[in-house]
């Protein structure tokens, strides 16, 4: 079984790639794509590490539960709808200073313990209901960010 993936020098880690890898519990990887559901249901996944990325795309880490927190480079410049969706354990997203970068719809939907957000005033545009389900979002940090939906959550201004 794999427990850890050191993926650099590629450009993507492709669809389906490591979908319910069970064992999987250490990612890092210098790929720029991390394609769909490259590691949904990833139960075991603790700590990812995406030094270089630029998409993330739908459901990548789906259901990924052993996730608890998330930092986000700012060569990141797309999290395509659902793509964190379902992380239950996911507790807090901090995203880098500088992200020139869009958050799709629905892209921390359901996950339930997350109860702090940095979102930086580099990001351009959030679509809606980024944060559906969440009962439990405590602190969401927002920097002056162009175009917010009006169904992302309740923000506090830094």
């Amino acid at each position: 079984p794999i427990e850890k993936l050191v993926a650099n020098n590629c450009e993507t880690i492709g669809a389906y790639a490591f979908a319910s890898c069970l064992s999987l519990e250490y990612v890092e990887t210098t790929a720029k794509t991390v394609s769909r559901y490259a590691f949904t249901k990833d139960a075991k996944i603790s700590t990812v590490k995406l030094s270089n990325v630029v998409t993330i795309e739908q459901g990548a880490f789906f259901s990924c539960n052993g996730i608890k927190s998330i930092y986000l480079p700012k060569s990141l410049e797309t999290i395509v709808d659902k793509a964190f969706w379902g992380c239950e354990a996911l507790q807090s997203v901090k995203i880098e200073d500088g992200a020139d970068l869009l958050i799709g719809k629905n892209a921390f939907a359901d996950c339930v313990n997350l109860t702090l957000v940095y979102i930086p005033a580099s990001v351009t545009e959030i679509e809606e209901d980024i944060f559906d389900g969440n009962r439990r979002t405590e602190e969401l940090y927002l920097r002056l960010v162009e175009s917010i939906p009006k169904r992302y959550g309740k923000p506090r201004y830094l």
